[in-house]
């Protein structure tokens, strides 16, 4: 019996989170699939959109000064109406994974 050349070796499963997933991933992704799987980076945003991973590169310069400066702003504003201001968290919103630039919650998101 002939066996065929080619044998495709099974998906390695990654021991510490690693983009290497999305190479071999070929299942629609969740948000709690990339907070399983995927490494928490300082560089691109990495977010689940309708079960696609969507990845966008850091912002520019300006962008990050607004950035940085909207959430002081908004915090005390925020916190005299019993809001919480964060910015770039993770949102899980059912099945999807956002990171906006600027998050207010109606309860502090200390610890999640």
């Amino acid at each position: 019996m002939a066996q065929a050349a080619f044998a495709p070796e099974p998906a390695p499963q990654p021991t510490e989170p690693s983009f290497d997933v999305l190479r071999w991933w070929d299942e629609p992704w969740t948000a709690q699939l990339a907070l399983d799987l995927l490494p928490e980076t300082n560089g691109p945003k990495v977010e689940v959109l309708s079960g696609s991973v969507v990845v966008t590169p850091h912002a520019g310069i300006d962008h990050q000064s607004v950035e940085r400066e909207l959430p002081c702003l908004l915090h005390r504003a925020a916190r005299r109406a019993g809001l919480w201001v964060y910015p770039e968290i993770n949102v899980v919103s059912g099945r999807d994974l956002f990171i906006p630039d600027v998050a207010v919650l109606r309860s502090s998101g200390g610890g999640r």
